[in-house]
């Protein structure tokens, strides 16, 4: 939250930088990131997070399309 009260938001760059520097997550929630989330960024889960990621919510992502999340799991061997 900003200093006024208002909710911040995280940009695309920004998290791309964080999911660079964690080397292995397993439970990721990524609701609500609207516009962030899109399918360059589910390419880089997939790739990036392919033997550790067990579950990911997607929850209210704009930016998400079936293809996106069907090239993901098409990577990804633990995800339920």
């Amino acid at each position: 939250m900003t200093p006024d009260g208002h909710a911040q938001t995280v940009s695309k760059q920004k998290l791309i930088r964080i999911l660079q520097a964690c080397d292995q997550i397993s439970h990721l929630n990524l609701c609500f990131l609207k516009d962030t989330v899109d399918e360059e960024v589910l390419f880089m889960i997939g790739e990036k997070y392919q033997k550790s990621l067990i579950s990911l919510e997607l929850r209210a992502c704009n930016g998400v399309s079936d293809s996106g999340i069907i090239g993901m799991c098409e990577r990804l061997s633990g995800i339920h």
